[in-house]
Parts: C-alpha cells; sequence; structure tokens
C-alpha cells in the first residue's frame, strides 16, 4: 500500500517538472519562430524564456498549493478516524 504511495506521489510530481519544461520549451520556440520571421535578434526569445518560466512556475505553485490542500484533507480524515 505505501508503495503505491510512493509511485502516485512520483508521477505527479514528475508530471509537473514536464509540464513546467515543456511550457518553457513551447515558449522558447515561439520566441525563436518571432525572431527569425521578423529578425528581431534575441529579444523574442529572451521575452518568450521569461514568460514560459514565469507561467511554468505560477502554474507548479498552483499545483503544489492544490496538494497540499488534498493532503491536509486526508490527515484530518485520518486524525478523524483516529480519534474514533
Amino acid at each position: 500500500m505505501e508503495s503505491r504511495k510512493i509511485a502516485k506521489t512520483l508521477v505527479v510530481y514528475s508530471g509537473m517538472g514536464l509540464q513546467l519544461g515543456i511550457t518553457v520549451f513551447i515558449f522558447v520556440y515561439a520566441g525563436y519562430i518571432i525572431d527569425k520571421r521578423f529578425s528581431t535578434g534575441p529579444l523574442a526569445i529572451v521575452l518568450g524564456t521569461i514568460a514560459g518560466v514565469s507561467i511554468g512556475i505560477y502554474t507548479l505553485i498552483k499545483e503544489v498549493k492544490v496538494i497540499e490542500e488534498k493532503i491536509k484533507k486526508e490527515k484530518s480524515i485520518i486524525d478523524n478516524r483516529n480519534k474514533i
């Protein structure tokens, strides 16, 4: 039972890391395409990188808060069962 919890947790956190990486990649690639199309130098790549990292971290923090709330809820349910 405990190994399933660990595996589930690893999958959730791995997915979050993957999502962060994909978000950054998409924005950097979009910046590259814009730079190539309009000959703007590295400006769009830099802005894309900043936007991708910012949005990725924001999403990551939101997901961590959701996970923390689920953990608190599960702990309170377990505590209430133990009190009875």
